[in-house]
């Protein structure tokens, strides 16, 4: 199975702690690996937060954040137009 992966990466450790993967498979499903919480992550959140008005518990913030990337962003291109765009470094692996 062939999955595209954005992997948004470490700044510095200031600003962004670990990493997160956000991973798209040949079906468009979405799926994320390891990520800790940091400024880049907060910059993501700010986004949603203020486009949607949300209040969300903490513990939920994953899951949210993961299908408001899928209900928002068409295809990879326009993710990656957005992460430019916000000036967030990303790498890219398809495989």
């Amino acid at each position: 199975m062939n999955r595209q992966t954005i992997k948004l990466q470490e700044i510095n450790s200031q600003d962004f702690k670990g990493e997160l993967s956000i991973n798209i498979n040949n079906n468009g499903d979405l799926s994320w690996e390891r990520w800790d919480r940091g400024e880049i992550i907060k910059k993501l959140y700010d986004d949603y937060d203020e486009e949607y008005f949300l209040t969300v518990k903490r513990q939920d913030k994953d899951m949210l954040l993961l299908q408001l990337i899928k209900d928002r962003f068409s295809e990879t291109a326009v993710f990656k137009a957005y992460l430019d765009e916000r000036k967030i470094p990303y790498s890219e692996y398809i495989g």
